[in-house]
């Protein structure tokens, strides 16, 4: 069986093009993405699409980036699958991550704010100057985090870079961090919700600025691509998975604010783990667990 796979990959070399091709996807969604978000600046709130359906311009770019998460795992494992791993496809895959969850994240919300400050306050120069320093921290840390995983990756690995987990938040949850955050203020100023609107309007590039931090921080996160293939071992786990999509899929059909609150609620715990989890070592619960469950079992 696997001498026939060898041999339907050697007869078919075009294949070994597939991550290639999915690493330019991944990109071109950050490139959609920022010109959807421009739109914003001509047109306000709303893009009209063939055939007169409107759509909010904040949510569809954000929902492009995220949807760009789809190509950033597909092509590392159809790299994989055809045998097509390379130094080459790594710094595609590097380029395509910066302009996808480092350059727009960075431009949707530089521009969320610039666009809708005005509406709940005077924009000063100090306002503005500092929005474009806590989205350019963001954009600098995205770059550092890519440029250090690059290095890192043609190095031997240490022992504890081996236990399934990424040193500092993966950009591309730092982008979901950011998009999640943006649909929700969509649906807030959307809903009228006025207040909840502009806190988190004000908030969100020293947000973005924080997330950008974290990207290059020493806390250690699970990697949860990995989590999930490894609940198909786990029988309890998957059930639990499948309530959870289960439930959203349910409440997406009765009302369409509770999954976005559930979304960035995900989002906002995940990135907010590694750093609770590094506290809870430090003060001594992260032992009293481990010892706890070990001593279960």
């Amino acid at each position: 069986m696997k001498q026939n796979i060898k041999n339907f990959l050697e007869n078919n070399r075009w294949l070994k093009c597939v991550p290639n091709f999915l690493t330019v996807c991944n990109s071109l969604c950050g490139f959609t993405a920022i010109l959807i978000a421009l739109y914003v600046y001509k047109t306000g709130e709303t893009l009209t699409l063939p055939g007169g359906h409107n759509i909010e311009a904040i949510t569809l770019s954000a929902c492009v980036i995220m949807f760009a998460m789809v190509f950033d795992a597909m092509d590392g494992a159809a790299a994989r699958i055809f045998n097509a791993v390379s130094m080459h496809g790594l710094q595609m895959d590097s380029l395509a991550d910066m302009t996808t969850f480092g350059t727009a994240p960075a431009v949707l919300t530089a521009i969320i704010a610039h666009n809708f400050l005005p509406s709940y306050c005077d924009v000063t120069p100090l306002i503005f100057i500092g929005t474009w320093v806590f989205c350019g921290l963001y954009l600098a840390c995205a770059a550092l985090r890519l440029a250090t995983y690059n290095v890192s990756a043609i190095q031997p690995k240490k022992p504890s870079e081996n236990d399934g987990k990424f040193s500092g938040l993966p950009s591309p949850a730092a982008a979901a961090g950011v998009c999640a955050i943006a649909i929700l203020f969509a649906w807030a100023k959307g809903e009228g919700h006025t207040a909840c609107a502009k806190w988190i309007l004000f908030a969100f590039p020293f947000y973005t600025a924080i997330l950008g931090l974290l990207m290059v921080s020493t806390f250690r996160y699970t990697h949860m691509f990995k989590k999930i293939q490894s609940m198909y071992r786990k029988p309890k786990a998957l059930i639990i998975l499948g309530i959870i999509v289960a439930g959203l899929i349910t409440e997406s059909c009765i009302t369409h604010y509770v999954p976005i609150c559930m979304l960035s609620a995900i989002i906002v715990l995940y990135i907010l783990s590694a750093p609770v989890f590094m506290l809870f070592a430090k003060i001594g619960l992260g032992t009293t667990f481990t010892n706890s469950s070990t001593q279960k079992q």
